[in-house]
């Protein structure tokens, strides 16, 4: 277990220092193709990271698409009666909502449920 942390670390360290070196170099002026024939590293890689602030690659969060108001009425209302004669299920709302070109996926529609109700359906 140790030694495969320590090949992970080594991993993370080679391309910190990949990444410092490209940056290092661009600031002494060479070319992108200079950098990654002395580096051996692709130019796109020396393109992209010397456009960078930071060091570390950092993914961006996952943004979940926000049900408006007459969206989430319109959930409200169909899924009202469930128990009852009316009721619909979440894939027919949100196969309603698609003929509406309303595009809202099924697991939008059911956070969207969960933080209404405060339980999933």
């Amino acid at each position: 277990m140790l030694g495969f942390l320590n090949t992970i670390v080594n991993i993370i360290m080679n391309k910190m220092e990949e990444r410092i070196s490209i940056k290092f170099l661009k600031k002494l002026n060479y070319s992108a193709k200079q950098i990654s024939n002395t580096l051996g590293v692709a130019i796109n890689r020396v393109y992209r990271w010397s456009r960078r602030k930071n060091f570390v690659s950092t993914r961006s969060p996952k943004k979940f698409p926000v049900i408006s108001y007459e969206i989430g009425e319109f959930i409200k209302n169909e899924l009202l009666g469930k128990y009852t004669d009316r009721g619909g299920s979440i894939r027919q709302v949100v196969k309603k909502l698609r003929n509406r070109n309303n595009i809202v996926s099924y697991s939008s529609v059911q956070r969207y449920l969960k933080k209404w109700t405060g339980e999933t359906l």
